[in-house]
C-alpha cells in the first residue's frame, strides 16, 4: 500500500507542476511521470520474469524424449511461457525492452508502449543533456 501511495504522490506532484505551466516545473513533471512509469514497469516485469522462471523450472522437470498423449503439447505450452536468460537480462536493464515484453504479451497496448518510449526519450534529453524543446 505504501508503494502505491508513493506513486500517487508522484503523479499528483507532476499534475501540480503541469498545471503551473512554467518550463522548469514542466521539466520536473516529465521526470516524475517517467519515474512513476519506470517503477510500475519494473514491478510488472519482475512479476512476468518470476512467472517465466517458474515455467522454466517446470520444463526442466519434464521427462526427455517423446511424450505420449497430451504431454508433448503441454511441454510446448510451458516452453512458450519461458523467457531465455539473455532476454531476461536485457529486459531487466533496458526501459525499451520492458515495453516490448509487455506489449508482446498483450499487457500493454502498442500505442501506449510507443508513447511511453517517446516520453522516456524526451526525459533522457531533459535529464541527461538539459535539452528542453520549448514547443513540447
Amino acid at each position: 500500500m505504501e508503494r502505491l501511495r508513493r506513486t500517487v504522490v508522484q503523479l499528483e506532484e507532476a499534475k501540480r507542476f503541469i498545471m503551473d505551466g512554467e518550463v522548469a516545473r514542466l521539466r520536473l513533471a516529465i521526470i516524475l511521470l517517467d519515474n512513476a512509469v519506470e517503477v510500475i514497469l519494473h514491478r510488472r516485469v519482475s512479476d512476468t520474469l518470476q512467472r517465466a522462471n517458474i515455467y522454466a523450472r517446470m520444463l526442466q522437470r519434464f521427462p526427455e524424449g517423446r511424450l505420449a498423449g497430451k504431454g508433448g503439447a503441454l511441454r510446448q505450452e510451458i516452453a512458450a511461457k519461458t523467457i531465455p536468460q539473455a532476454r531476461q537480462k536485457k529486459v531487466a536493464r533496458f526501459f525499451g525492452e520492458k515495453l516490448t515484453l509487455l506489449s508482446e504479451d498483450g499487457e500493454l497496448p502498442a500505442a501506449t508502449a510507443r508513447a511511453l518510449r517517446h516520453l522516456h526519450g524526451y526525459r533522457n534529453e531533459l535529464q541527461h543533456h538539459d535539452h528542453v524543446r520549448p514547443g513540447s
